[in-house]
């Protein structure tokens, strides 16, 4: 049997993938785009602590730092998010294979990553406002989100 190589190994892993979520039971409480928007927080969660991991290797002094605390912060709410998920549904989200995204300019990722996080912070007040049972955890994460933007900001203004 031959080894396979990356492209092959990422179309069955993005099979395998496929086929457990689309397994997974859905929570009898929640309706489908409740889950959908908690799952795709999830996964834009998982990317960004990888996407901030790879700006602090681009970057010096300070800067580096906070893109590394920044990193661990982001998965941090990636795990909650998955535990609120697990909460609802009973089933995980198994992350995507961990595949680098090209950067490119630093300035143009660093501005992507704030407004990722700003839409995270409104998609989490969204959830927060339909969702009472779980509002609280919902709009600390927000506030996190948002707190994460401001950082985001300053170390654009830094490279600027």
């Amino acid at each position: 049997m031959q080894p396979l190589d990356e492209k092959q190994q990422q179309r069955v892993w993005s099979r395998v993938l496929r086929a457990q979520n689309d397994a997974c039971p859905a929570g009898p409480e929640d309706p489908p785009q409740k889950q959908d928007a908690l799952a795709e927080l999830l996964r834009a969660a998982r990317a960004a602590y990888r996407r901030y991991g790879q700006l602090a290797g681009r970057m010096r002094g300070p800067a580096a730092r906070r893109m590394r605390s920044l990193a661990q912060q982001k998965r941090q709410s990636a795990k909650m998010l998955a535990a609120i998920r697990y909460l609802k549904t009973g089933a995980e989200l198994l992350p995507a294979p961990d595949v680098p995204e090209p950067l490119g300019d630093l300035r143009a990722a660093l501005r992507a990553a704030y407004d990722e996080e700003r839409a995270c912070a409104a998609a989490l007040d969204r959830l927060s406002a339909a969702d009472p049972e779980l509002a609280e955890r919902y709009g600390e994460l927000a506030r996190q989100a948002r707190v994460r933007a401001q950082t985001v900001l300053r170390c654009l203004g830094a490279c600027l």
